[in-house]
């Protein structure tokens, strides 16, 4: 079983390293120059829960892809505004039988998916997997909390079996993984938690840890993701509990009080966000029903206040 990582940034960094580590035969497809030359000659650092293991997947440029072959499964790790440059230039990695398989942030990535492949063809859900990339060829993350949830996109029984391989080789590796029939709730509960404490930490610079210390952050938090989920409910029928937010923002207090969203990351470098496919999103959705949404609309609106100032 071949396997391809496009996006390797921090967690396509950890999944494909991971991976390589139990035995899979991983190519990581790396634009960043530095980290992947330092992969390729000194191999690849995991820190998990403080421990550091090397590990030596196989490594290439973008402008290598055409020479690896097709591949069985491809995951795509990138942000979703970037999704079709990558799958563009990683085409020659897409043969008839290749499954694709998306657990980005967002709304409507096995859409953006489906320019590339057929529906049934492609594997979508979420994982609460953190990871950092604290410099090239070093990747950190805890085993805490680590979970991927997923289902094909169309009723088709070799992805579906793909989806079932997918999960026993993720359990192997250590990421709690399963198939979820109703992949669309786990989504938006993802993203109603996304889209408010991403969002937080971004405009203050912080972490879940910092921004939770604070009582008026944290209901802040709360009402933002509330605000999201009735957005789910009243336009999609979507039932998304209060106890299951609050939940979700302690155990992120617990096991990832020190871990940076990728959107701190993508502010602190003058880079796009991945907004428009979170709070950007609910936005749209919410005005074609007429829902109100006033603390989305306020969030996004200062996201991209920064955004614009580079």
């Amino acid at each position: 079983m071949k396997i391809a990582i496009l996006g390797v940034g921090s967690l396509g960094t950890y999944f494909g390293g991971l991976l390589s580590l139990n035995g899979a035969d991983v190519s990581l497809i790396i634009r960043n120059i530095a980290h992947q030359k330092a992969i390729k000659t000194k191999g690849l650092t995991l820190r998990i829960d403080g421990i550091d293991t090397l590990v030596h997947p196989k490594s290439f440029a973008p402008s290598e892809v055409k020479d690896i072959g097709f591949m069985d499964l491809i995951f795509i790790f990138t942000k979703t505004n970037s999704s079709k440059d990558a799958l563009e230039n990683a085409k020659s990695l897409i043969g008839k039988e290749t499954r694709l398989i998306s657990l980005q942030n967002g709304l409507g990535n096995e859409k953006i998916l489906s320019n590339f492949a057929p529906l049934g063809h492609i594997i979508y859900g979420i994982t609460t997997t953190p990871a950092d990339l604290l410099a090239p060829a070093l990747v950190s993350s805890s085993g805490n909390f680590s979970s991927c949830q997923f289902k094909s996109a169309e009723k088709n029984k070799k992805t579906e079996e793909m989806a079932q391989f997918l999960a026993k080789i993720l359990n192997e590796a250590g990421i709690k993984s399963s198939i979820n029939e109703n992949i669309d709730k786990a989504i938006w509960t993802k993203l109603a938690f996304n889209c408010a404490i991403n969002t937080t930490c971004a405009l203050l610079d912080g972490t879940p840890g910092f921004v939770f210390a604070d009582e008026r952050l944290k209901q802040l938090i709360l009402s933002l993701a509330l605000e999201v989920c009735f957005v789910a409910k009243e336009a999609l029928g979507i039932i998304i509990k209060k106890s299951t937010i609050e939940k979700m923002i302690e155990q992120s207090n617990i096991y990832h009080k020190n871990h940076k969203p990728s959107m701190v990351n993508d502010i602190n470098n003058k880079r796009l966000s991945e907004i428009d496919s979170l709070n950007g999103t609910v936005i749209k959705i919410a005005k074609k029903h007429n829902i109100p949404t006033p603390l989305n609309e306020a969030i996004y609106a200062l996201i991209k206040g920064l955004e614009a100032k580079y």
